[in-house]
């Protein structure tokens, strides 16, 4: 197929300008495992010329010429995906205006939208779907070139329109997301026909400063640089298989001064979740924590939760009381004495509901679904407790809050970008067939890679 501009489609605002940089978490790697949306803030740079991926060229149509790149595409979470949705971006500044996707020599329906990336090089994203297998892999071929013959693009399309000061995006079915132009928590409304999932504007993000006590947590402010100039979200690419919004703000660092944030939002057509990668910069250290929060819809009481630990533990909230899901380490924070904790009681009186049972134990999956009798919310937290202590707070009303932190009050966080990637699921009940995929299938996203011989990928 053929590509337009990624936001060609996009009425904008007289004040909007479009941002040329993609968001770093869609950078490529050879071998890039892209369930650990965290490290995009480990730039790769490319080794290798492009030389040493790409295929000798190849005929195209009337003899032009064209450039073919093998990728290959591996399940390594042991799950059967069903349309699970697959991005990447292809190495190097691929000529041509046309582009397709083959498998065993038969044209793929595929996204294909030229884009731009963190660092302004141009770049080709590529957006499809797959239903592999449990450990499967599947080998396809990229063409690229004007002599290519253009590949099938689905009439569907994840669709993007302004309101006001707020986008609005139909996509994973009948739901409509509307998501405000100075980001009030990842979505500030999500809805069907029947349901809705979220309190208007009920969230948002803040950090916490290697200053401040435990507790008090610093809004950021989206549409605005550093610099205090006007900053405004735009939509970075959209077609029938993906859409993404990219936001930037600052968020004010006492003994820093305003310090730039930025946050992707990006919306799948074959899944109703909302993935969102914050990224803060930090060049001398200061930011010891990061949250996100959204207060969800749960009606009537009482509310159900799931948390995903090293297995399920489940439990029902009433009244004031909430269950916090907690796990990994940090200088300066107490030690949790074992790999998770699940506390759940009263707002200030929190107990031990739930433990790892032995310190050795497996490490916390990250996940939870906060459930009424009608509609389920999943969460998902890219490698929970890995590097940082993380928690997932839940409380009966629909509050939810994904909290890392780098550093207690007493230790100095280490300098340089943190990150936090997590994703929002909005389902009907029952949650096992509203859902049509699992929490660790979202956490283990396929893996991606782009082969040197197209002919033997």
């Amino acid at each position: 197929m053929s590509w337009p501009d990624a936001r060609a489609t996009i009425p904008e605002s007289p004040s909007s300008t479009s941002r040329r940089g993609v968001p770093e978490m869609m950078g490529w790697r050879l071998r890039e495992r892209m369930a650990n949306h965290d490290n995009w803030m480990r730039r790769d740079v490319l080794k290798a010329g492009l030389s040493t991926l790409l295929a000798p060229p190849v005929a195209g149509a009337a003899g032009a010429e064209a450039v073919a790149v093998g990728l290959v595409l591996r399940e390594t979470a042991g799950l059967r995906r069903f349309s699970f949705p697959v991005h990447a971006l292809l190495p190097g500044d691929l000529p041509g205006q046309n582009a397709r996707l083959l498998r065993e020599g038969r044209p793929v329906d595929a996204q294909f939208r030229r884009v731009a990336r963190a660092d302004g090089r141009p770049a080709l994203a590529l957006d499809f779907v797959s239903s592999v297998g449990p450990l499967e892999t599947e080998r396809y071929v990229v063409e690229v070139g004007d002599g290519v013959e253009p590949g099938p693009e689905p009439k569907r399309a994840v669709r993007v329109e302004r309101e006001g000061e707020a986008f609005r995006v139909t996509a994973g079915g009948s739901l409509t997301y509307t998501v405000g132009d100075r980001l009030p928590g990842p979505v500030s409304g999500v809805e069907n026909a029947r349901l809705s999932y979220v309190v208007p504007s009920s969230g948002g993000f803040s950090i916490r400063h290697r200053d401040d006590p435990p507790g008090r947590w610093r809004a950021c402010t989206w549409g605005r640089d550093p610099q205090g100039r006007p900053s405004p979200a735009s939509a970075t690419r959209q077609g029938p298989f993906a859409a993404s919004l990219h936001f930037e703000g600052n968020v004010d660092l006492p003994g820093a001064g305003p310090s730039a944030t930025s946050a992707d939002l990006t919306f799948p057509s074959s899944k109703s979740w909302v993935e969102t990668a914050w990224r803060l910069e930090d060049p001398l250290g200061v930011v010891a924590g990061m949250r996100v929060e959204l207060q969800l819809k749960v009606e009537p009481a009482p509310t159900l939760v799931d948390f995903g630990a090293a297995d399920t533990v489940y439990g029902v909230l009433r009244d004031r009381e909430q269950m916090i899901l907690e796990a990994g380490d940090a200088p300066g924070l107490a030690g949790l004495g074992r790999p998770w904790v699940v506390r759940k009681g009263p707002d200030g009186n929190l107990a031990p509901f739930a433990l790892a049972s032995r310190p050795d134990a497996a490490s916390a999956e990250g996940w939870a679904h906060v459930m009424d009798g009608s509609r389920c919310t999943a969460l998902a937290v890219a490698r929970f407790g890995r590097e940082s202590r993380d928690r997932i707070e839940i409380e009966a009303d629909g509050r939810v809050r994904i909290c890392r932190e780098f550093a207690g009050s007493v230790a100095a966080p280490t300098a340089g970008p943190k990150a936090l990637t997590c994703w929002f699921h909005f389902v009907q009940m029952p949650v096992q067939v509203g859902a049509a995929t699992s929490a660790q299938a979202i956490l283990a996203p396929l893996e991606v890679e782009f082969a040197r011989d197209a002919t033997r990928p």
